[in-house]
């Protein structure tokens, strides 16, 4: 399971290789580059810096909002919690979500902590004062190591822009815990934008990972059925994205759908 990433990133370009499939790094117990330090390196597209140990996520998707796009990724000196840099992403004018990742090795049936520090700009200005626009951010944990928007995904309580101890322009630490299904776990961060804004920008920093102790009285927690997985390995994820994708064209265009019949 060491390259399960390496298959993820092949399947998703449709067999185009990319710069992160040779950044794959093995699973080791800990938290790699917990502060985002440098060095950060382009992965498929001159738009998308990563911090070193970590990889990008993105739910290629279209609803009837609009596309979802990609974040843009970058080194961040501007606002840093500590250190030197923060992995900055952001999006003026689109909506997109997604965050980076990586996989654990742990224990199964262990819980396990996976925080985060991260500052939300969000605003139809550019005063660095947040003002309009929505923009949702959390970590979460995958306890079978799938990738982070599988159903199975466990996300923690959300940086709140209602809350003035918790919400934009500040730095907030948000959590998760959850348990561990198999051998392996995926760690993420994740930023949805609701509006088409002039900024939707998040920045993490900080990150920390750890195995907790709940006691002998744990949340009871159902684990779910192991996610599928395709052929080569991955998660099978992307024909839900299709299907999900044509049912909405069709709609739109009022096609008949295959297996209709249509008297006229």
């Amino acid at each position: 399971m060491g390259d399960y990433l390496q298959h993820v990133l092949y399947c998703l370009k449709c067999g185009r290789r990319s710069v992160a499939n040779e950044l794959s790094i093995l699973a080791t117990g800990q938290l790699r580059n917990p502060k985002f330090d440098a060095p950060y390196t382009s992965r498929d597209a001159p738009e998308i810096r990563i911090a070193n140990g970590w990889n990008e996520w993105n739910t290629p998707r279209t609803y009837w909002v609009g596309p979802i796009k990609r974040f843009e990724s970058e080194p961040s000196t501007f606002l840093t919690h500590s250190g030197t840099y923060s992995q900055k992403q952001h999006q003026r004018y689109a909506l997109s979500r997604g965050g980076v990742m990586q996989k654990i090795t742990v224990t199964p049936g262990k819980w396990y902590r996976f925080a985060c520090w991260v500052w939300v700009y969000c605003s139809t200005r550019d005063d660095n004062v947040s003002a309009g626009g929505d923009l949702h951010a959390r970590v979460g944990i995958n306890p079978w190591g799938a990738w982070p928007d599988h159903y199975a995904s466990i996300p923690g309580k959300e940086c709140d822009k209602y809350d003035p101890a918790e919400g934009y322009d500040k730095w907030v630490q948000i959590e998760v815990i959850a348990p561990a299904f198999g051998n392996e776990i995926t760690v993420f961060t994740e930023a949805l934008s609701q509006h088409t804004v002039s900024h939707n920008d998040v920045y993490w920093d900080d990150a920390s990972f750890g195995e907790v102790d709940l006691g002998d009285a744990p949340p009871p927690v159902e684990p779910p059925d192991p996610p599928p997985v395709g052929e080569c390995g991955f998660v099978d994820r992307w024909q839900e994205v299709l299907d999900n994708q044509a049912e909405i064209l069709q709609e739109l265009m009022r096609v008949p759908k295959k297996g209709y019949t249509v008297t006229l």
